[in-house]
């Protein structure tokens, strides 16, 4: 659902970045991931891999207006039963810094997904059926 919704921001031209660690801290997300990641990109949305390590850190920027910034995954398992929080941010100053922080990850980071060979497609494939539950 929600994949659905920013690949139809990303369709009528809004400017859809996803930063995603080159390589998290668990194989099976990486394969997970990479069915949606790769979704978005098809639809016009920028995916880039952060290179400098493994961050769980999550930010939402909308229009200079408003930031999200914390550590909640957007999922039922974070909304409903993990104890992760998001705090909305509408100081200017403090967008601006989020901004920066965004860039800084981007400049170290790689554009484009992981090569999608048939036995990484198929991986991923297979990993998708449980997504949903990871």
């Amino acid at each position: 659902m929600l994949c659905e919704a920013i690949c139809m921001a990303a369709r009528r031209g809004v400017d859809v970045r996803i930063i995603v660690p080159h390589a998290s801290n668990h194989a099976m997300t990486d394969l997970a991931r990479s069915t949606y990641l790769r979704r978005v990109a098809e639809c016009g949305g920028t995916v880039v891999r952060y290179t400098g390590g493994m961050f769980h850190g999550k930010t939402v920027l909308s229009d200079d207006q408003v930031a999200l910034v914390g550590s909640m995954n957007a999922d039922r398992r974070s909304l409903f039963i993990n104890f992760e929080v998001m705090l909305a941010v509408y100081d200017a100053g403090s967008i601006e810094a989020i901004e920066e922080w965004n860039r800084m990850l981007i400049a170290d980071s790689v554009e484009g997904l992981i090569h999608a060979t048939r036995l990484r497609l198929l991986y991923e494939r297979f990993v998708g059926l449980i997504a949903p539950q990871l």
